[in-house]
């Protein structure tokens, strides 16, 4: 990782002058990498490499999957919300965890159980709102909400055994439970893009506030 590079990626990251153009950094690694002929980009100042190209992909999460850990960094970061969960440890923990829950979800009974929830939340609930919205010509529906209520209903019943019943007409105001989830994962993602990192003091400052904010959203949710 370099404390400072001069190239125009890591210029625009330091900057923020990508803002103008993008709303997020999702959106502005996606241009990037469409205008990259490896579909690969290097963020330097942060030691990060961000790949679309298959090849590479298959490379990182299948060929040589050991060679590639999430490392501390990555864990600290998310620390408060994943805990030492699978998708925050590497190694044999995570070796261990996944052969448990391989044996879990792989099982008929539990991938026919997924099945008929996502199903029946699709059915009943997604296509029935939408139609709705459909037919109402001054209707503004905002697709990313509806599905991130989708995905948060099939999470928590199939995870949970709880209906938040987050896609019910007319759609409800956000649970506490939905808001501090989505406030948990926003703060932990504003970690990873702290741009001053290389200050130590600062840095240290600004995340002890995260930490703070995101080990109370992560109280809400039992972590």
């Amino acid at each position: 990782m370099k404390l400072w590079c001069n190239c125009d990626i890591c210029h625009s990251y330091l900057t923020s002058s990508w803002v103008g153009k993008f709303d997020n950094l999702c959106d502005w690694y996606t241009h990037l990498l469409r205008q990259s002929p490896t579909k690969t980009i290097h963020i330097h100042i942060l030691g990060n490499t961000i790949t679309a190209n298959p090849e590479n992909v298959e490379h990182m999460i299948k060929t040589r999957f050991d060679n590639y850990p999430k490392g501390k960094t990555f864990s600290t970061i998310l620390g408060d919300l994943l805990g030492r969960g699978i998708f925050n440890v590497d190694g044999d923990l995570w070796l261990f965890q996944r052969k448990m829950a391989s044996l879990e979800l792989g099982s008929v009974s539990v991938r026919s159980h997924a099945f008929q929830i996502v199903s029946a939340e699709t059915e009943h609930r997604l296509l029935h709102l939408l139609d709705s919205a459909a037919g109402k010509p001054n209707e503004i529906l905002d697709l990313q909400d509806v599905f991130r209520r989708f995905a948060f209903d099939n999470i928590c019943k199939i995870s949970f055994g709880l209906d938040p019943g987050c896609l019910n007409e007319p759609l409800p105001p956000m649970s506490e439970l939905e808001v501090a989830f989505d406030l948990a994962s926003k703060l932990s993602a504003r970690r990873a893009a702290l741009a001053l990192k290389f200050v130590p003091g600062l840095t240290a400052t600004l995340n002890e506030g995260l930490s703070v904010q995101v080990q109370k959203s992560s109280s809400c949710l039992g972590l």
